[in-house]
């Protein structure tokens, strides 16, 4: 027994057996196969061989800001991160970073604050900041280039990235007080 099916569009009856709407139903699978087949080969060789992203246009702005900790006042030179760009760019492929340069992610808000090292190949000391200042939490010596997000509890409004290592021999502890006029005294 045959089933026949009567397909009404605007203007136009097509009527057709089952089996026929089976194989146009199969030939569209089918289509939508290769299609996808063919922008997963386009897309693949930009993900497999990690395409990293390109410097942000807007260059970082550059200042200095200060560390008080127990025992000294600290001065470092800074790239500030403020723009999105910016701050999804961050240190990504530096080489080589001072002692005592730093860069400084400024964001509007108070929020809990995750970080990376994509792309990063030298170990880095991040230090989660409030608005006034004070330094929450301390990352040491991140890994190099990992994803695993880095993050602290407590809301951030600022987070400074330094060479690994540099907190704990300058002494740089949690509590201690950053000193620049994006922070409220």
């Amino acid at each position: 027994m045959n089933i026949i099916y009567k397909i009404r569009f605007p203007n136009q009856c097509f009527v057709a057996k089952f089996t026929e709407l089976q194989q146009m139903l199969n030939k569209a699978i089918y289509c939508i196969i290769i299609i996808i087949s063919l922008a997963a080969l386009v897309l693949t060789p930009a993900l497999a061989s990690g395409a990293t992203l390109k410097p942000p246009a807007q260059g970082f702005t550059k200042g200095t800001m200060k560390v008080r900790t127990g025992g000294a006042l600290l001065e470092f030179d800074v790239e500030i991160a403020q723009t999105p760009e910016q701050m999804q760019y961050g240190l990504m492929n530096r080489t080589d970073l001072p002692e005592n340069y730093a860069m400084l992610f400024l964001f509007p808000d108070d929020r809990q604050r995750s970080m990376w090292m994509k792309d990063t190949p030298l170990p880095l000391d991040m230090l989660f900041v409030d608005k006034h200042g004070k330094i929450l939490y301390i990352k040491q010596r991140a890994t190099p280039n990992s994803t695993e997000e880095i993050s602290f509890s407590t809301p951030a409004r600022a987070v400074i990235e330094m060479l690994g290592g540099t907190a704990e021999k300058k002494n740089i502890q949690v509590g201690d007080s950053i000193i620049h006029p994006y922070f409220i005294p």
